[in-house]
């Protein structure tokens, strides 16, 4: 009889688990006194705050029935604009949450001084939370569960933090994911020798990132999978620049080339530097199968030879394409040479809908035409990718949208629309113009019809990358 009350408590778990509607697990709690601990356990689960009304309230709510604390699993604490009275609260909130397992914050002064309800004593809280988890294992701590943590700080006005403050962090022995932005990783810092952390996610967006200060952090994780780096273009000309030390930054990289499977290296421009023949390359990384790289990225010169490419390396992406630019980007892409390979490009981001134009313009149209029809010859497929809808700098904050992106343009389905096309025409070519000559049609005027034809299909396929909502512009 015991086991068939469990196997009735699992089944009311397992529809309790299914419903989506907060007024409906609301109306379960409020059934009996049994089903209310089952259904507030799933609301509880995850929990959203927008401002210091709903900081207040949560608070009210938990303290009531203490044990609600524990059913918090993901909370994200992301106040919207001039509604931050009172969010100071969360920290102490957050403390007694010992089941949680992911958490989200935010500082509402990342765009401006409006306000002071984002105080420093804050974030101290929160690393001091971190500080504690680090200690003796074993022990009672807050945040001894969270997996994943991601971070939106900084101080008033552009100010960002720096990496002592926030070290703890990195020195966690549960996070798997980290995402943190608007800080300086720069300057000497001391870590445990031979200490190491599960870290399998790190993504520093928005960051000044010295590659010495790098190379330390790099040295935690035990293998770690993925990687964004993502600098800021606000950056002071005095800080040191991974896309200015490349031979220091593929080090700090090469203390995971046994792991890492994606990176990503978003940077401003970097001085010109001849790199050396028998330089560091990616050569023996061999898990990294997806690398995305900005035009301004160095790190592109490292593909140009053949046999330094990644061998397990499946996508190349290269962001920040300027169709109207008739810089190195095109440069960057034809030496590839590894059969299998799929390019994606990645246009610059634009407020409005630029891809109705993208064709219109016949250079711009025979740049990926040429392009497509070099690739088909080295067995590599490529793909166009506009990002439109730029409204706002990264990070994205108060639940900004970053850029969407849908597919302008994919290599595979020219070579067929080509096949169709030179079909056509064959049986055509016996049809004479105005003037009684035969028809002439160049190949680079096909390619651009063909092209144009595509893209008449393609204004509802939408697009979604491996770094969605990572993707940044200029």
């Amino acid at each position: 009889m015991h086991q068939l009350l469990l196997l009735a408590t699992e089944i009311i778990l397992s529809i309790v688990e299914r419903v989506d509607d907060p007024s409906d697990l609301i109306s379960l709690a409020q059934t009996c006194t049994n089903l209310q601990p089952i259904a507030e356990a799933e609301l509880f689960k995850a929990i959203n705050v927008r401002n210091g009304k709903h900081a207040q309230n949560l608070s009210k709510v938990l303290h009531s029935r203490p044990e609600r604390f524990k059913h918090v699993q993901r909370l994200e604490a992301t106040p919207t604009r001039y509604r931050w009275e009172g969010i100071q609260i969360m920290p102490s909130l957050v403390r007694k949450m010992t089941n949680l397992h992911e958490l989200h914050i935010e500082s509402p002064l990342c765009n401006g001084a409006f306000s002071h309800w984002w105080v420093e004593e804050s974030e101290a809280e929160y690393i001091n939370m971190f500080r504690e988890a680090n200690g003796v294992v074993g022990e009672e701590t807050p945040l001894r569960n969270l997996r994943r943590f991601k971070y939106h700080s900084h101080g008033i006005g552009s100010r960002f933090s720096d990496i002592l403050t926030v070290l703890p962090i990195f020195l966690s022995r549960t996070l798997s994911h980290i995402h943190i932005s608007c800080i300086h990783v720069s300057g000497p810092i001391d870590v445990p020798s031979g200490y190491q952390t599960p870290l399998k996610t790190l993504i520093l967006e928005e960051c000044a990132i010295d590659p010495s200060t790098l190379h330390t952090l790099l040295s935690l994780p035990r293998a770690l999978n993925s990687l964004y780096l993502q600098e800021s273009y606000r950056a002071s000309m005095h800080d040191k620049s991974t896309n200015d030390n490349l031979d220091e930054t593929i080090c700090a990289l090469r203390q995971q080339k046994h792991s890492l499977q994606f990176l990503q290296h978003i940077c401003p421009p970097g001085r010109e530097k001849q790199l050396p023949s028998d330089g560091p390359s990616f050569s023996d990384f061999l898990a990294l199968a997806r690398l995305e790289l900005s035009c301004k990225s160095r790190l592109t010169k490292t593909l140009e030879v053949p046999h330094l490419v990644p061998p397990a390396l499946g996508t190349y992406c290269l962001t920040d394409v300027d169709f109207d630019d008739d810089g190195e980007w095109e440069t960057m892409i034809t030496p590839l040479q590894q059969p299998g390979l799929h390019l994606e490009l990645h246009r610059t981001p634009q407020h409005g809908d630029p891809s109705p134009l993208l064709f219109m313009n016949r250079q711009r149209a025979q740049k990926i035409v040429r392009i497509a029809r070099l690739m088909k010859e080295r067995r590599i497929t490529t793909t166009l990718v506009t990002f439109q809808k730029f409204y706002y700098i990264p990070p994205y904050l108060f639940n900004e949208e970053p850029p969407a992106g849908h597919v302008d343009f994919e290599s595979t389905v020219f070579w067929e629309e080509e096949k169709k096309y030179e079909k056509e025409l064959a049986e055509a070519k016996h049809d004479d113009d105005e003037n009684g000559e035969p028809k002439v049609v160049s190949e680079e005027d096909s390619g651009t019809v063909i092209a144009a034809k595509i893209l008449a299909g393609y204004q509802v396929k939408t697009f979604r990358s491996a770094s969605r909502g990572l993707y940044r512009g200029p």
